[in-house]
């Protein structure tokens, strides 16, 4: 069978993720006393995936909290990746009980909230999403089900929900009464990649600088327009060299081919005004600019942020890759806010893909549908399980030691636990947990392994 490769439309989240991918030991014992219980866990190959939150969604404004992560695929190409999966076609609803956004009648919709471990109970480096379809079995032996009308895999559509949860958002649909799912089915996209947040504190923005280790912003200034307030910056990040990569060896599988192409740099912006509501902005505009003009306003921030970092106004190690770094990536930004005079800060979230979309099916045995989570320490747990990985892998990266550590390719779809013996031109050497030794081309490892080698140079 031919299989073509699909057009990619960016895929959009609104989870949490870390910032690397690989195995640490010391977050899973320094954070287990604080994790909270999942309401049910099932695996996902070595991984974990767990719920930690059931929300019953209000019944209106419903938000339209799906769109298309595959655009004109072909339709051999997706049967053939139902079938990688594991995923048969199931009955289709009626299509006009499934209006975006809006519940189908005598139903209710929950929100789950879904987390990704590693088998060590640590946090992998990548950014999550479900897909729209699932289906499942209620405790009265009532099939429950949805496969979005008019297409040809579930992997086409992926969930769009922003709450305030950091976990991954999985919507379900189901008839009033329902209060258990059994062998509740779906599928998870995970992406290689990091996420951070920057944010300007201060109500002019003008000449300022903030950033961290993956992202750098200077302000441009801020007025008031007459519908609000305009703010006006602009962004350096680093080049993501994976996009220009390519593998000799065409993939073979329609997985593999959809883990080849890799989604934009996505960029969310929100401004907190001074009763501590956060607002998103009613205009968007994102420019570059021609590479000599780049060049010219890189170098003069560069004159500017060397000042500040000479008078301990700015943190040079955030602001390294900046500073000597010759693969940037620019532009301005302008956002408008409507009905806004004054503001506490302006918080700029940022996802940056290492890799391609990799999609897993999932069956959680059972599920109870009640209000269950604690947003506070589910949140606070996150935060802390990001924080201590972060820690882990600055520690790992900043020692020439060869440790234990988790490699992976391009695709994402293949890791092995392995310590590194040798670097070549062309390839590494690696040797794996039960000693037998591998060589690996490095035009086939991931972004992640690519930069860990060059902190070892």
């Amino acid at each position: 069978m031919q299989i073509y490769p699909p057009r990619i439309q960016t895929l959009t989240t609104t989870t949490f993720l870390i910032s690397i991918w690989a195995v640490t030991t010391l977050a899973p014992s320094t954070i287990a006393q604080s994790k909270p219980e999942p309401v049910a866990s099932t695996r996902i190959g070595d991984r974990i995936l767990e719920v930690h939150a059931v929300v019953e969604m209000p019944d209106q404004a419903l938000p339209i909290y799906w769109h298309d992560s595959l655009q004109f695929a072909d339709r051999n190409y997706l049967k053939q990746l139902n079938i990688e999966l594991g995923i048969t076609p199931w009955d289709k609803l009626d299509p006009k009980n499934i209006q975006p956004g809006l519940p189908f009648g005598g139903s209710k919709t929950y929100v789950l909230g879904l987390l990704l471990l590693n088998s060590d109970g640590s946090a992998p480096g990548a950014i999550s999403s479900t897909c729209t379809a699932y289906r499942a079995v209620s405790e009265s032996g009532t099939t429950v089900s949805k496969w979005p009308t008019g297409i040809e895999s579930p992997v086409q559509q992926s969930t769009r929900y922003a709450w305030d949860y950091r976990l991954t958002p999985f919507i379900v649909q189901i008839p009033s009464g329902t209060t258990v799912l059994h062998g509740l089915e779906g599928v998870l996209l995970t992406i290689p990649g990091i996420q951070g947040q920057i944010q300007f504190d201060d109500q002019k923005i003008s000449k300022q600088f903030v950033g961290d280790n993956n992202l750098f912003a200077f302000g441009l200034g801020s007025e008031r327009v007459p519908l609000g307030l305009a703010l006006r910056f602009g962004l350096f990040t680093k080049r993501t060299q994976l996009k220009n990569r390519k593998d000799s060896k065409q993939p073979a599988s329609a997985i593999e081919q959809l883990g080849a192409s890799i989604p934009e740099m996505q960029f969310i912006y929100s401004l907190v005004r001074k009763d501590g509501k956060s607002v998103s902005p009613n205009a968007t505009s994102n420019f570059s600019d021609s590479l000599k003009a780049q060049q010219e306003i890189i170098r003069d921030a560069r004159k500017v942020v060397s000042s500040m970092v000479k008078s301990k106004k700015l943190d040079a190690e955030k602001v390294s890759f900046f500073m000597s770094d010759n693969e940037l990536d620019f532009l301005f930004a302008q956002l408008g806010f409507n009905d806004i005079a004054e503001f506490d800060r302006l918080q700029i979230a940022y996802t940056m893909p290492t890799g391609g979309i990799i999609p897993e099916r999932f069956v959680f045995d059972k599920v109870p549908l009640t209000q269950y989570g604690d947003k506070s320490a589910i949140n606070d747990y996150v935060s802390r399980l990001r924080t201590a990985s972060q820690e882990s892998n600055l520690n790992s990266t900043n020692s020439t030691t060869r440790i234990l550590r988790t490699w992976q390719d391009a695709t994402g779809k293949f890791r092995v636990e392995a310590k590194l013996l040798e670097v070549t031109e062309e390839s590494v050497k690696l040797e794996k947990s039960d000693g037998k030794q591998i060589s690996v081309p490095l035009r086939k490892l991931s972004l992640d392994d690519l930069q860990y080698l060059d902190t070892l140079k």
